[in-house]
């Protein structure tokens, strides 16, 4: 196939998957609420394992969450395939609407490949943001490749892909910056992010990087899924590597152009789960009694990273900033020898506006995107699936919120479905069968064509 550039796909821009950002009338009686939000997306996380460990004092930021900030449980619809989660979190629509269902479909040729951003049916948060007229910033959100255009600047999932080839020596600085063209918004950040790569901490002050070295770990997430992964320590250790990276890059670009509203996504602690959830749990699985000794406390490790994340943001939010917390799922033990995700993730939100130490009541997934839109003084729309949730903003804020909802805030229009092709495909394919989302790919002939995933075994809702 042909790769198509996102230049070529034209005023795509904010008419993104057949909507363009409308209803420009009834969105006139919003308000600005002069608020502004940062979301911290972490995959997997919950507070069955959060709160211990805050109360205990080993994750003194998100202690703070709990103490000062309105906190709740999340609960992602099924199955908690994450690409369809985060966008049901970025849209405030389900997966049947907004039409990212999986981690993979299939293209014209019949291979199997990531969804891409453009066959998204839906606006996302940043798109009502940008038409708004607000500043936006969104780092490695998931299914944001191509990156699209928007008020702000958009680095999209795939990036941190093409910085891992750098590393390992595979590509030129040259190579880099070309293949981030279409995977960076606007083109020029690529140079900016770039830099950012000078920047990058170490995982390793935390994370015992000898013990998983020492340990090779393969095994079945969950046979009655389908669902097995084949590990070594490198694609661990490359995921912490990236998630520095995203921190690097993102704590970079936030400081410098302050947007309204900013959004980055982690996925350490999601890794960290589906490798080492039975070594944390020795109990409940045979493992060697070694290799739990020496990664059993790897998952709390990676909750130890997110919370200086967490406090990297929170140092930085002034009077008029919300630092929300999220995450796309839980994680946890199923019984008959199984691990995998569990629906109850965590959600809270932190900052001066915010009421302190409430607890929520349960929120969705959909419910996201109509929430923070109201704490930015903008309404939920009628064709939103989700909700908007109250009680979070202190009395001084609270008549800030939109009184009324609009219509909606799509445009019709035409829409890609054929999944942009990338030149890391294989990449982000080889990462989903490592953690066992694929089974394993086989080759198409001798010829080196591209791979096709076969099927995982998926779970009905």
């Amino acid at each position: 196939m042909i790769r198509r550039r996102w230049a070529l796909v034209g005023l795509v821009t904010l008419a993104f998957g057949g909507f363009a950002l409308g209803c420009r009338g009834e969105r006139g009686a919003a308000a600005d609420s002069g608020l502004k939000v940062v979301i911290l997306g972490l995959d997997a996380a919950t507070w069955q394992i959060a709160e211990p460990l805050a109360r205990s004092g080993r994750l003194p930021n998100f202690r703070r969450l709990l103490e000062e900030g309105a906190t709740g449980i999340m609960v992602a619809s099924e199955p908690t395939w994450s690409p369809a989660v985060w966008t049901s979190i970025a849209t405030g629509v389900s997966r049947a609407r907004h039409g990212i269902t999986d981690f993979v479909t299939t293209n014209r040729e019949g291979d199997r490949v990531p969804f891409t951003a453009n066959q998204r049916k839906r606006l996302a948060i940043w798109n009502i943001l940008s038409d708004a007229e607000r500043t936006v910033g969104v780092v490695n959100w998931w299914v944001s490749y191509p990156a699209e255009p928007v008020n702000g600047f958009m680095v999209s999932n795939y990036w941190r892909y093409f910085y891992h080839r750098m590393l390992a020596g595979t590509v030129t600085d040259g190579q880099l910056l070309e293949g981030l063209s279409e995977a960076v918004y606007p083109r020029e950040i690529a140079r900016e992010i770039a830099v950012a790569a000078a920047e990058i901490g170490t995982p390793w002050d935390i994370v015992d990087r000898h013990a998983i070295e020492t340990h090779e770990v393969d095994g079945v997430v969950d046979p009655a899924f389908g669902m097995e992964f084949r590990h070594d320590a490198a694609i661990f250790r490359h995921i912490l590597e990236r998630d520095e990276l995203v921190r690097a890059a993102a704590m970079r670009l936030y400081r410098q152009r302050h947007p309204d509203f900013f959004a980055a996504y982690f996925e350490g602690i999601d890794a960290a789960c589906h490798l080492y959830w039975p070594f944390a749990h020795p109990d409940e699985y045979p493992v060697d009694p070694a290799a739990a000794r020496d990664l059993g406390g790897v998952i709390h490790d990676c909750y130890e990273l997110a919370d200086r994340v967490l406090g990297d943001y929170m140092s930085l939010a002034d009077s008029a900033t919300v630092v929300v917390v999220c995450s796309d799922h839980g994680y946890g033990s199923l019984g008959g020898g199984r691990h995998f995700h569990v629906p109850q993730g965590l959600i809270a939100f932190w900052g001066a506006p915010v009421r302190r130490g409430i607890r929520l009541a349960d929120m969705r997934d959909e419910d996201i995107t109509p929430t923070i839109l109201g704490v930015m003084g903008y309404p939920r729309a009628k064709d939103m699936d989700g909700k908007t949730a109250g009680g979070i903003l202190a009395d001084l804020y609270a008549d800030r919120l939109p009184g009324r909802e609009v219509a909606t805030y799509e445009r019709a229009g035409n829409r890609d479905t054929e999944p942009m092709v990338s030149p890391i495909d294989d990449d982000v394919i080889s990462q989903l069968e490592a953690l066992g989302y694929l089974e394993a790919a086989r080759p198409r002939g001798e010829s080196g064509a591209r791979r096709r995933s076969a099927p995982r075994a998926s779970r009905g809702n």
